[in-house]
């Protein structure tokens, strides 16, 4: 009898419901609706494998990252954590910190090094890094499914539903799809494996377990900072178990908030250093709380009407009287959450697992030019995926009509499965990424620049000069709307070399010279405004910014090659030759920088040397058009200096390549 009552009248609202007298399903029944999820989840990201890397972090993250491409495994990791903590207070220690493990603000050596990996296996090749990405959220989807049976046991229906949400929302596609996302995917990870642990800690009661959670959770912080949340919900987790704490459990937290504080403070550093945090400016510190609140009602919003994405929601110009009707409704959710907690710890468990791991990201301190993010779901939405699961296990369990319990969830997913599906597709290289960001954004210079860029290095890598116009004059449109939007961006840079290379040189140094009035002192931007004033004939003034340029920057290449062209062009060889060989210190496979050097050598009667410097123009010959005349070059100076031999065989191979010969040496050679 005793037992009939405990199964008629389970401990209600308990998160976790006593459920050893209940019938324990089949283990067939959960996995097989598992593994269609898992397989429809990989089916909805599929296009993914058609898709590029994008000018949105990937070049920082793997195209121009010596950490991966040079394989410094060791520095990935080397950080000197007392330093890095005492930069985070301190700006003296930050100048001095060493930064060499920092990626785009972040210090995330485990990403960085699975990132290594791929590169080892196919270079800049997108697809092994895609398929990681799709195999670390299917092993998500498989963690979060048990993490569910542990949250909700007596709930088959809820784990389903909120598994599913989970697999093949469309605000996770950015954190899929985009191969600098790769730190969403792996924390999350470690994040999950941590609970998991904690929980078979829980039940085992064995230390084990609780350091393998310190382990995962510090594993976790190295894949991405936002792990530092992981002792919030560890609380919350024992909170809703037990429905209290218990102060001696403190000990145990004491080592997860030593770690959440050491990677807190690291990543303050990081994130000051590379100028990511800050201030809004044009918002004062309540409006950017009004803004937090804001956002936490569009994170919702998003989560049951997911229209309208975009890769870039900017911060408003002002707050509106929208934003503070939100952000009084996210207050009163919260307290409603909180004051009715017992009524049902399961939505409240899920509405603060939401919260939680949304609280870093909410732009009540700066950090990013964005108001909110897909990427920033991640982990966020499986709060509201077990609201909305257990939700729905009500409605089965009251509702007569079950099929319409059902049927409408199932549908719904189908509709996420393909908004998802359409999702990845944005995501197939730059051009359709940001013709994206311009549909959503038109008035945001953002979507138009990097389009832009993406149009001038596709004009740049084109052989036919018809080609190279077409798009360089695309580029120029998005340009001119995007500095239309920004005027003093650095876009300026962009559209002046383009103009530049026109032969438009007063129109360039109008770019150039705006960016030089508010406060640009670049080398690149010198050196084009040195380049494009001697073009206009100020020769004096050419030089002055070149020297501008080297002092701001000693080791910017192009100051002294362009400096060494227009050295040549003034006849001053021997100041020529000098800007060469130092170009050559950072470029030292410029076959036609050699030839020049060459000729500079020729000029001033060194022949002996000019021989050696078109022996090193022969050996990085950039066609066989130049090749011919670097032949010729060489036989020539071989000739001057009396080596026959040397100097017959090269005007032979000139003339071989279909260079005209002079009629002096096809007579001394008979050729």
């Amino acid at each position: 009898m005793s037992k009939n009552k405990k199964k008629e009248n389970p401990k209600k609202g308990s998160i976790i419901e006593e459920s050893t007298e209940r019938s324990i399903p089949k283990k067939i029944n959960y996995w097989l609706p598992l593994l269609l999820i898992l397989v429809i989840t990989f089916i909805a990201y599929s296009p993914t494998f058609e898709n590029e890397l994008v000018d949105w972090d990937d070049n920082f993250y793997l195209e121009t990252n010596t950490l991966i491409t040079e394989g410094k495994v060791a520095e990935m990791f080397q950080l000197n954590f007392i330093h890095a903590i005492k930069a985070a207070y301190d700006k003296e220690a930050r100048e001095t910190l060493d930064k060499s493990s920092f990626v785009s603000g972040n210090y995330h050596p485990l990403t960085i090094y699975s990132l290594y990996l791929n590169f080892q296996f196919s270079k800049l090749n997108p697809n092994s890094y895609q398929l990681t990405n799709i195999l670390l959220h299917l092993i998500n989807v498989i963690l979060v499914f048990l993490l569910l049976k542990r949250i909700l046991p007596d709930k088959r229906f809820a784990i389903f539903i909120g598994t599913a949400l989970f697999a093949l929302h469309p605000m996770h596609v950015e954190s899929v799809s985009w191969i600098s996302e790769r730190k969403d995917v792996l924390y999350s990870v470690f994040f999950l494996l941590g609970l998991l642990s904690y929980f078979k800690f829980r039940e085992k009661r064995q230390l084990l377990f609780l350091l393998a959670t310190y382990a995962l959770f510090f594993a976790s912080c190295l894949s991405k900072p936002a792990a530092v949340v992981f002792p919030m919900v560890i609380i919350l987790i024992d909170f809703y178990i037990d429905r209290k704490i218990f102060l001696k459990r403190f000990l145990r937290y004491i080592p997860m908030l030593a770690i959440s504080t050491v990677f807190g403070l690291i990543t303050l550093s990081a994130q000051v250093d590379s100028g990511a945090v800050g201030k809004i400016w044009h918002l004062s510190q309540f409006e950017q709380i009004v803004l937090a609140g804001h956002s936490v009602i569009l994170y919702l919003f998003k989560f049951f009407i997911p229209f309208e994405l975009c890769a870039f929601y900017p911060i408003p110009s002002s707050v509106d009287g929208i934003m503070y009707i939100n952000f009084f409704l996210s207050i009163l959710i919260l307290f409603f959450v909180l004051k009715y907690r017992l009524k049902d710890l399961n939505i409240t468990f899920g509405f603060m697992f939401f919260f939680i791991n949304l609280l870093l990201i909410l732009q009540v301190v700066s950090v990013g030019s964005a108001m909110i993010a897909d990427r920033y779901t991640y982990l966020p939405y499986i709060g509201l995926s077990i609201i909305v699961g257990v939700f729905l296990e009500k409605l089965l369990n009251k509702w007569k009509s079950k099929l319409l319990v059902i049927y409408f969830p199932i549908g719904f997913l189908f509709l996420l499965t393909s908004l998802t599906f359409n999702r990845t597709k944005i995501w197939k290289n730059t051009r359709t990424l940001f013709s994206d960001v311009i549909a959503k954004e038109p008035n945001q210079w953002l979507g138009w620049g990097k389009r832009g860029m993406y149009f001038k290095e596709l004009g740049n890598e084109q052989s036919d000069s018809e080609e190279r116009f077409r798009y360089h004059t695309r580029a120029l449109e998005d340009f001119n709307k995007a500095l239309k939007l920004d005027p003093d961006n650095k876009l300026r840079l962009e559209r002046g070399d383009i103009l530049f290379n026109r032969q438009m040189y007063r129109e360039a140094l109008e770019d150039f010279k705006v960016r030089f009035s508010v406060g640009d002192t670049s080398a690149i931007l010198l050196t084009n405004m040195a380049t494009s004033v001697y073009k206009l004939n100020n020769k004096t003034d050419a030089f002055k910014f070149y020297a501008k340029a080297l002092s701001s920057d000693s080791t910017f290449k192009y100051a002294y090659f362009n400096r060494g062209i227009d050295y040549f062009s003034e006849k001053e060889y021997s100041n020529s030759l000098s800007d060469f060989k130092k170009y050559v210190f950072f470029d030292s496979i410029n076959g036609g920088v050699y030839y020049t050097m060459g000729l500079c050598q020729k000029r001033l009667g060194n022949h002996r040397e000019a021989v050696m410097y078109y022996t090193k123009a022969i050996e990085f010959y950039p066609s066989e058009r130049e090749l011919a005349k670097y032949y010729f070059d060489r036989g020539l100076s071989n000739y001057l200096i009396g080596n026959l031999q040397d100097s017959k065989s090269d005007i032979q191979s000139a003339q071989s390549k279909g260079y005209e010969i002079p009629d002096f040496l096809v007579k001394e050679f008979d050729l």
